[in-house]
């Protein structure tokens, strides 16, 4: 299957992640994924970033540029599982970042092709390259040059999974194991021997004492932290009930909010 026919799946809720993943052949000028893992070109990629905001923060500026890196990744790769049973090649070392003029990730170079019969594969090998082999190098960079911590850089890849898990639902043809597959990662604990960083990362909060009240409100376990720059609003399903003070100088309020 050709990286253009994944766009079938991209309807709806999903369609702003038409074309995010094309091929080596692509001229548009690019960074080898394996180079964001080298501080000084992640750095001059957050530094672009941070130029779009009047009063940056790091944590906050690498906190949202890998919310969107992560969308740019997450999406298609994880529909592409569920749906069509395809184990894309998105590990750091297979793949180029598009960027935008501010630091941005666009779109995905990918320079590998497909693998087919993901069903038959083992969750960890079926994730395998989208989580080892791109999400957890990627966090351990981010964390080092901006110090923002792993944690809220988990959540907001766990935020885009349990999206495309739920918007997915019902969509793979009969007897695809897919969806399950991707499911079992949020409800898991431990993953490949080891404490699962994508576990339960949302949650579903029903307004106290509510019996037939609103539907229950979408929130994740752990800010984000955009709030840390000014002209920035809480998100939508941050678990913070408002914005915090402002603490000390230099601080942004709260260290450690989740």
């Amino acid at each position: 299957m050709t990286l253009s026919a994944l766009n079938a799946l991209f309807v709806g809720p999903l369609e702003g992640y038409r074309d995010r993943l094309v091929s080596a052949e692509d001229a548009r000028p690019s960074v080898r994924g394996a180079d964001l893992l080298d501080p000084a070109v992640l750095t001059g990629q957050l530094d672009r970033f941070a130029r779009t905001f009047a009063e940056p923060e790091p944590r906050a500026v690498a906190s949202i540029w890998a919310k969107q890196h992560f969308a740019m990744l997450v999406v298609p790769t994880l529909a592409a599982s569920i749906v069509l049973d395809l184990v894309l090649p998105v590990a750091l070392d297979t793949i180029a970042v598009i960027p935008d003029e501010g630091g941005l990730t666009r779109a995905l170079k990918l320079h590998g092709d497909p693998a087919g019969d993901a069903g038959v594969r083992a969750p960890a090998d079926r994730f395998g390259a989208l989580i080892d082999g791109h999400l957890a190098p990627l966090i351990g960079a981010l964390a080092a040059v901006s110090g923002v911590a792993p944690r809220v850089l988990w959540s907001n890849a766990g935020n885009i999974f349990e999206f495309v898990v739920r918007r997915t639902e019902g969509l793979a043809p009969a007897g695809r194991t897919g969806h399950a597959a991707a499911a079992h990662v949020l409800t898991s604990r431990r993953r490949a021997g080891a404490s699962n960083p994508l576990f339960e990362p949302i949650r579903y909060l029903s307004a106290a004492g509510a019996a037939d009240g609103p539907a229950p409100r979408r929130t994740r376990k752990v800010c984000c932290l955009r709030y840390l720059i000014p002209d920035q609003n809480l998100c939508g399903a941050c678990p913070l009930p408002e914005r915090p003070a402002p603490g000390p100088a230099g601080t942004g309020g709260l260290r450690n909010p989740a």
